[in-house]
């Protein structure tokens, strides 16, 4: 999840943050699942992560530090958090 196999790749660590923001951000439209929970919701803190943004216009410093920091499995309960229901 955190290899970058080339300076201009990203991990599919990133690459999941990266989704998973960009869906809760741009295509979830119950209140309750918005982007703000990534704030009111504790996600930041628990993904271990100071961004509110989806990673448009990182650096390559910044695709791996995010890569290096961020918790793995609180990024896979994020993800399902903000995927589509599975109901």
């Amino acid at each position: 999840m955190r290899v970058r196999p080339r300076e201009d790749l990203n991990s599919l660590a990133w690459l999941m943050f990266h989704i998973s923001r960009a869906e809760d951000i741009f295509v979830n439209t119950d209140p309750g699942r918005a982007h703000a929970a990534v704030r009111r919701r504790g996600w930041a803190k628990r993904l271990a992560i100071t961004r509110r943004d989806f990673g448009i216009g990182m650096t390559s410093a910044e695709v791996t530090e995010l890569t290096r920091q961020i918790e793995l499995g609180a990024l896979r309960e994020y993800r399902d958090a903000v995927g589509p229901s599975h109901a």
